[in-house]
């Protein structure tokens, strides 16, 4: 699966300026806009936590990005079906793109 992220250019750690603020995607495929983003429990537990991660999915959106997410535990207990599943979107996603360029 190594050479499909890659060929659909896959990139970790990307950062992006959505609204004003830097936000940093655990992945993104830069050419259609799509994050993928892990939610740990560290980071998602509290209620101030949750309420910036909606301001920050709010301003993403904004800027035109579909985040894709996976719940950390679901990507600790099948890492393999969360990778078919983002890439299976993403195949779709890069799909539909190059119908809209023919018409």
């Amino acid at each position: 699966m190594t050479n499909e992220w890659r060929r659909i250019g896959l990139r970790p750690q990307f950062w992006i300026i959505a609204r004003g603020s830097h936000y940093r995607l655990d992945f993104a495929v830069p050419a259609l806009k799509i994050g993928i983003e892990i939610d740990g429990f560290d980071y998602h537990s509290d209620t101030d936590d949750i309420a910036a991660d909606r301001k920050r999915q709010r301003d993403l959106e904004f800027g035109g990005w579909t985040i894709i997410r996976f719940g950390g535990q679901e990507v600790h207990d099948d890492p393999a079906a969360c990778a078919a599943e983002a890439l299976k979107f993403i195949k779709s996603r890069s799909r539909n793109k190059q119908r809209r360029k023919i018409f």
